[in-house]
């Protein structure tokens, strides 16, 4: 209750938000740790690969293939 009056957003997304940030950090070194998509997810703290996306998405617009390539594009 506290978290959805103080932070506006539900629990589940409060916690999403900061895996999602979390997993932002990690596919910055995807290739440079030989990183996959899914592990990112796992070592985020999503149990499977849709969470992941679906959290993504909603925090970020792209998916994480989508904000992957953006990121290459613009290096």
């Amino acid at each position: 209750m506290v978290i959805n009056t103080k932070f506006n957003t539900n629990f589940p997304d409060f916690i999403n938000s900061y895996r999602v940030q979390y997993a932002l950090n990690l596919l910055a070194v995807i290739e440079e740790k030989n990183l996959t998509i899914e592990s990112i997810a796992y070592e985020s703290g999503f149990s499977n690969r849709t969470s992941f996306y679906n959290a993504f998405k909603k925090q970020t617009g792209k998916l994480p293939s989508e904000y992957i390539k953006k990121r290459g594009s613009n290096a």
